[in-house]
């Protein structure tokens, strides 16, 4: 009975393996046949060579450089990539549709994102990374959760704080499992949560290779840096805050005006408390910010 059971699952694995290589073959045909129609009519016009493509369940395809001239056309062929109907596909279709997908150059240290906007010239052999996005709301400034196993990963704020400053990507290998996932901040509005990112679900995460973590800081959490970075430990005795609400007990108003050393640094009214102090926090940050320039 062992040795039936052996068998059939050497059958099985073959079986996956043919698939494989004739998705691989169509794939190829595919290329070939965009890059004939992509052709000069007056004869060839083919760049040699091949950029390689990571996507984000960790396989490797070699992209011809043909298709590397631009995102639109990068991003096409990605599309043809993804057409067949595995499970790895569909997950990166979605997330792709989602708007939750980035492509990066990643030298290992430092990653540099590609866009629409900012698309470099591309030599042959170049790695291209793709991710999936996801985001951790986390108030600290220098640790970030591994997507992977969960482990807290402590980071040297100045290298960080540097890159961030210049919009970049940073690549980190986690101190645990040593997996490796990108990271970059944004500003966010609480007050905004309709382009909210769908979440990952733990059958797509045994999937997903390639995992970009974008941590989100509340205007709050920004007030709070941009006074520890004028003020440090005394940064509390500097800020007040001046919090009431109005109206009805079902339709309230809430309102906030934030005082740093008594000059008034930010006023803001909202439906909800939260929301009014975020909103006068992110008036204040716009003000810190061009002190600091002038300064």
């Amino acid at each position: 009975m062992a040795d039936g059971d052996d068998i059939r699952a050497m059958l099985a694995i073959l079986e996956r393996q043919q698939q494989d290589h004739q998705m691989q073959q169509e794939i190829l045909m595919r290329i070939e046949s965009r890059i004939i129609r992509a052709q000069s009519p007056v004869g060839p016009n083919v760049t040699l060579g091949f950029v390689k493509l990571v996507d984000a369940t960790g396989r490797l395809h070699p992209i011809p450089m043909d298709v590397c001239d631009s995102f639109e056309r990068f991003n096409g062929m990605l599309q043809l990539l993804l057409e067949h109907n595995s499970i790895e596909a569909r997950i990166q279709r979605r997330y792709m549709e989602q708007g939750q997908c980035i492509l990066c150059i990643d030298d290992g240290k430092q990653a540099t994102r590609l866009t629409s906007n900012e698309w470099p010239s591309i030599e042959a052999g170049t790695k291209i990374v793709m991710s999936v996005i996801i985001e951790q709301h986390i108030p600290s400034e220098v640790y970030y959760l591994c997507p992977f196993c969960g482990d807290v990963n402590c980071l040297d704020i100045r290298p960080v704080m540097y890159s961030f400053e210049r919009q970049a990507i940073c690549s980190i290998d986690c101190r645990k499992c040593k997996q490796r996932f990108q990271i970059s901040r944004v500003k966010r509005d609480t007050w905004s949560t309709n382009n909210a990112p769908n979440s990952t679900t733990d059958t797509e995460m045994g999937h997903i290779c390639n995992l970009h973590v974008q941590q989100t800081v509340y205007p709050r959490t920004r007030l709070n840096n941009a006074l520890r970075s004028f003020y440090d430990h005394s940064a509390p005795d500097h800020i007040k805050w001046e919090v009431y609400s109005q109206g009805p007990p079902n339709d309230l108003t809430w309102h906030t005006t934030i005082y740093i050393d008594d000059l008034n640094y930010g006023y803001a009214s909202a439906g909800t408390r939260s929301d009014a102090q975020d909103k006068a926090a992110d008036i204040a940050c716009t003000y810190l910010s061009r002190e600091a320039e002038r300064r």
